[in-house]
C-alpha cells in the first residue's frame, strides 16, 4: 500500500526535468519562506499574565487560542507575501508550510485558499510533514504517514505540492532519499553542511543514493559555467516567513505581530531591482531544472549527520532533546515529551496492525503527528506547547485503546498481555521483564550521574533470553524534585573513528560519517538516533529504544565517550533509561528493528470476577465484570498530572 501511494505522489509532482535546454546565461534569485502555523502550538492563553505584560487590554482583544494564533499567522504574515506575488505574475518563490496549515487555510480562510489556487504553479508550496514535527527523531513509518497526510491535505485544497523540500527547523537526513518521491529536491541548510565541510566547495546539486532524489544547499548561492552558458543562483531570503512581513516580529508578541506594508514594499523593491539587473525571480525548482538541462552531472552527496539548520548554536539536535532553552528552559521536560510520543507511536502502530482500516486508527495517526511538533521541546517552549504535545499523544493513545483491548478480550486474556506490534499476535500473561536475568559482571563501559545532590543513581545490568549475547543497562534516577538543576547524564565508552548510525527514514542501513568531518566543532554534536543504533567501535554497537531514552546522543571527536544528557525536568520524582549493548552490526540492526519498527506493547487486560452467590429469596441485581485500568491510562495519568510551566 505504501509503495503504491508513494508512486502516486511521484506522479502528481511537477517533474524536475521538464525544462528547456540550456541557452545562454541564466540568473535566478530564489527564496524559501518557512511558515509554521504551530509557531505557538496550543496558543498563548495565560502568556501575557505569566510574563507580566502591561498592555493586557491589547492582549485581551486578541484570540489567543490555538486557532486564533494560527489565523493571525495566516493573515498577518502569509497573506501579504501571497499578495506580493499576485502583483508580479512573472515571479516565483518557495513558501514552505506543513499540511496542517493547508487544512487550516482550507477550513477557515477561503479567500486565502482562492489566492493560493491562483498562484499554484507560479509559486512552489514546499511541504513534507503534516505537523511541524521533530521528524529526524521519528521512525520511517511515522515519516511516511506524515507525508501521505500532507499530500491528502493538498489534494483536498486542490493545490500542487512542490518537488522541492525544506522542513521544520531545517531538518535534513540522508534518509530523505529513501522516502521522498523520485525527482524531489531536498534542501540541506548551509550551516549544517558547513558543520561537516567548512571549507569544501559546495556543489549546486547532489544525488541521494540511486533514488532519483536530489539535494542542494539551501541559502547558498552558486554559479555553474560551461561552454554554452552560465547558470547563477542568488538567495534573497531563507528564514521564518512569519518574520518578513511583520518586520522581524514573531507570533509570541501577538499584539505587535502585524503586517507592515512598508517592510513588504522594501523587500519587493529589492526583488524588482534584481529583476532589472537580469535576474529571474524564481522557485528553487526552476533553478534546479535549468541546471539539470545543462551538462552538469550531480554526484552522490557526501556523508552528513542528521541535523538542523543552526547546529553550532543548538548542539545540533541537543536543543530539542535534552538542553534547556534560553528563557524558561529550567521548566522544560524534553525527555518525557519525546518518550511519551514514542510510547503512543508503539500503540498506534500495534492498533494499525490489528485494524489497518479503522477510523480510530486514522484519527490516532493524526493526533500522533500533532504530538510530534518540534516546538514542544525547542528553543523556549511555553506551557501550551508542552501541554500540546502531551495532550495529543494522550488523545492518540485513547483512540486506539479500544482496538488493543478488543484484541486482548478476543484472545481470552486476563492480566498483563503483550501485543506484537509487527504481527498483532497476542500473548496472554506476558510481562515486560520476562526472560530477563541479572548480570553480575557487565563488560561494558557506562557511567551515570546527576548534577545535584539528593538524586540517587542506580545502574543495573541484565541479559535477555530473547536477545542472546546482549547486555542491557537500566539506569534509574530517583529523588528528583522541582528544582531546576537536576541534569541526568550517562556516558558510554566510544572508540569509533566515525559516527556509524542509521539516518532517519532510511531503509538502506548504516551510514558512516568520519570524525574528521566535524573536527572543528566547539561542543559535542547531538544526533537523534531515530534508527536506534550507534557504533561504539570495533564490532560493538549501542541500541537505544526511544520509548526509554528521549534525549540525543552527543559525540565529539576529542572525547572517548558518547553522552546522553537531559538538562530538563523529569515528570515525577524518578527517571529511567535503558541501553542495549550488542556485538555485531547485523545483530544490532535486528534488535533496533524489533524495538522501533515492530515494538511490543503491553495492555492490562480485564480481570473477570465470578458472579457472587445470590440468595434465592433476594434478587440483588447482576454484577458487571470489573475492568482494571489499562496500563496506558495509569502512566498517562501520572504524566499529565505533573506538567511544568515553560515558555518558548
Amino acid at each position: 500500500m505504501i509503495v503504491a501511494l508513494v508512486v502516486f505522489l511521484a506522479a502528481v509532482l511537477v517533474p524536475v526535468s521538464a525544462v528547456a535546454q540550456c541557452d545562454g546565461d541564466q540568473r535566478f534569485a530564489v527564496a524559501v519562506y518557512h511558515f509554521n502555523v504551530q509557531y505557538v502550538a496550543g496558543g498563548l492563553q495565560g502568556y501575557p499574565e505569566d510574563l507580566g505584560f502591561q498592555n493586557l487590554d491589547e492582549w485581551n482583544a486578541l484570540d489567543l487560542t490555538d486557532a486564533g494564533i494560527q489565523d493571525l499567522i495566516v493573515r498577518e504574515s502569509f497573506l501579504p507575501l501571497l499578495q506580493m506575488y499576485e502583483r508580479h505574475p512573472g515571479w516565483g518563490g518557495d513558501l514552505e508550510l506543513q499540511g496542517l496549515m493547508v487544512d487550516v487555510i482550507r477550513e477557515r480562510h477561503p479567500d486565502v485558499l482562492a489566492l493560493m489556487g491562483d498562484l499554484d504553479g507560479q509559486v512552489a508550496w514546499d511541504s513534507m510533514h503534516y505537523s511541524d514535527e521533530l521528524w529526524t527523531h521519528q521512525p520511517r513509518a511515522a515519516i511516511q504517514r506524515s507525508l501521505l497526510e500532507t499530500q491528502s491535505a493538498f489534494d483536498a485544497a486542490g493545490l500542487t505540492r512542490s518537488a522541492s523540500v525544506f522542513t521544520q527547523e531545517g531538518q535534513f537526513s540522508l534518509g530523505m532519499g529513501d522516502f521522498l518521491p523520485a525527482g524531489s529536491v531536498a534542501m540541506i541548510p548551509r550551516n549544517l553542511f558547513g558543520l561537516h565541510y567548512p571549507t569544501q566547495e559546495r556543489a549546486p546539486l547532489w544525488t541521494l543514493g540511486d533514488s532519483g532524489v536530489f539535494a542542494t544547499v539551501g541559502g547558498h548561492g552558486w554559479t555553474h559555467t560551461e561552454a554554452e552558458c552560465s547558470i547563477e543562483v542568488r538567495w534573497t531570503f531563507m528564514d521564518d516567513g512569519e518574520l518578513l512581513a511583520t518586520g522581524d516580529i514573531n507570533p509570541y508578541f501577538a499584539t505587535a505581530f502585524v503586517a507592515d506594508p512598508e517592510v513588504v514594499a522594501a523587500y519587493e523593491a529589492e526583488l524588482e531591482e534584481l529583476e532589472a539587473q537580469g535576474y529571474v525571480i524564481a522557485t528553487v525548482g526552476a533553478a534546479v531544472q535549468a541546471l539539470r538541462a545543462s551538462a552538469f552531472e550531480p554526484t552522490p552527496m557526501p556523508p552528513v549527520l542528521d541535523g538542523t539548520w543552526q547546529p553550532r548554536n543548538t548542539a545540533n539536535l541537543g536543543r530539542w532533546m535534552g538542553d534547556q532553552g534560553e528563557v524558561f528552559g529550567d521548566r522544560e521536560t524534553d525527555g518525557a515529551i519525546r518518550t511519551a510520543w514514542w510510547t503512543a507511536y508503539a500503540e498506534v502502530l500495534a492498533a494499525q496492525t490489528l485494524d489497518s482500516d479503522g477510523a480510530s486508527v486514522d484519527a490516532a495517526w493524526r493526533e500522533l503527528l500533532l504530538a510530534g511538533v518540534s516546538d514542544a521541546t525547542g528553543w523556549n517552549p511555553y506551557i501550551t506547547e508542552m501541554n500540546y504535545a502531551f495532550e495529543h499523544a494522550a488523545a492518540a493513545r485513547e483512540l486506539v485503546a479500544g482496538v488493543l483491548m478488543d484484541a486482548v478480550v478476543a484472545a481470552g486474556c486476563e492480566g498483563m498481555t503483550r501485543i506484537d506490534g509487527g504481527t498483532g499476535a497476542v500473548a496472554c500473561g506476558a510481562e515486560p521483564d520476562q526472560g530477563r536475568s541479572t548480570l553480575a559482571d557487565p563488560q561494558r563501559d557506562l557511567v551515570a550521574g546527576a548534577s545535584s545532590g539528593g538524586v540517587a543513581v542506580q545502574v543495573q545490568w541484565f541479559t535477555d533470553a530473547a536477545v542472546p549475547g546482549a547486555e542491557r543497562a537500566v539506569v534509574t534516577f530517583s529523588g528528583l524534585s522541582a528544582v531546576a538543576d537536576q541534569a541526568r547524564q550517562v556516558e558510554i565508552g566510544w572508540e569509533a573513528q566515525s559516527v556509524d548510525f542509521v539516518p532517519a527514514g532510511s531503509s538502506a542501513g548504516v551510514v558512516s560519517v568520519p570524525l574528521a568531518l566535524f573536527a572543528d566543532a566547539e561542543a559535542p554534536v547531538g544526533i537523534p538516533l531515530a534508527g536506534g543504533v550507534l557504533g561504539l567501535g570495533g564490532d560493538d554497537w549501542l541500541v537505544v529504544d526511544p520509548r526509554e531514552v528521549g534525549v540525543a546522543a552527543r559525540v565529539h571527536p576529542d572525547q572517548g565517550f558518547v553522552t546522553f544528557l537531559d538538562d530538563t525536568r523529569a515528570v515525577g520524582d524518578s527517571d529511567r533509561w535503558e541501553f542495549w549493548f550488542v556485538t555485531g552490526q547485523a545483530e544490532a540492526l535486528a534488535l533496533a528493528r524489533a524495538l522501533i519498527d515492530a515494538p511490543d506493547v503491553y495492555v492490562a487486560a480485564p480481570v473477570i470476577e465470578p458472579a457472587p452467590d445470590i440468595d434465592e429469596d433476594c434478587y440483588c441485581g447482576t454484577v458487571e465484570p470489573s475492568a482494571a485500568r489499562p496500563l496506558w491510562a495509569l502512566v498517562l495519568g501520572a504524566v499529565l498530572a505533573r506538567r511544568r510551566r515553560a515558555r518558548r
